[in-house]
């Protein structure tokens, strides 16, 4: 189901949640876009943690606050066939980031995760990445997040530890040349990994070095 930029009200969450209460083969929804939050979207994530057939969830560009995070997370630890979730473009707080970190690390189907944009910086961060290392996803995107040298350090232990990891993307996330070689000598120790996205200028600047 693709339902982007509609203004999705309460009536419509409902609508998807009874879809989702009388199908049991529908794999993915797209709602980005929709300004979701409250208690409909709180009601949908229920519905959607006891489903046997969702697999991929879009839920970015949209309002999320702190309790639609959290419901979002109780679906995720619950639904142990889902396997990805895009949640970009939604500011998550420390809080936030933590127990969504936790979901990851309870669902072991999960493979994709996209964050582009969440509001990530040095402080925060380490609340979200230090929980992945003890998880099967496959392919993470923080592009557009303030990780700094930090989050580059951390990433380079979620790569040596997650042997499922295969992409990561990391561009316009304030690496510096610190956390970049701690990246490169994570590869020697992941042979899964097969690509990881950098900031063009960063790259450069490193092999000149």
């Amino acid at each position: 189901i693709n339902i982007f930029y509609n203004n999705i009200n309460w009536n419509g969450l409902l609508y998807i949640s009874e879809i989702f209460l009388k199908n049991n083969f529908i794999e993915r929804l797209f709602i980005s876009g929709n300004n979701l939050s409250g208690l409909g979207m709180q009601s949908l994530m229920t519905t959607l943690a006891s489903s046997k057939s969702i697999r991929h969830l879009d839920l970015s560009n949209n309002k999320l606050k702190n309790e639609d995070i959290l419901a979002v997370c109780n679906f995720i630890t619950k639904n142990l066939r889902f396997e990805g979730i895009n949640i970009s473009y939604n500011f998550l707080d420390i809080i936030t980031l933590n127990q969504i970190g936790l979901s990851f690390k309870e669902n072991k189907t999960l493979k994709f995760f996209k964050g582009t944009n969440l509001g990530l910086n040095v402080e925060s961060t380490p609340y979200l990445l230090q929980h992945l290392s003890n998880t099967n996803i496959e392919e993470i995107f923080l592009d557009n997040n303030n990780i700094g040298d930090t989050g580059g350090i951390l990433i380079s232990n979620v790569i040596k530890s997650n042997k499922k990891l295969k992409i990561v993307s990391l561009k316009n996330c304030n690496l510096n040349a610190n956390s970049l070689t701690c990246i490169c000598y994570s590869f020697q120790q992941n042979t899964n990994l097969t690509v990881i996205y950098l900031d063009a200028v960063w790259i450069l600047l490193y092999v000149l070095v």
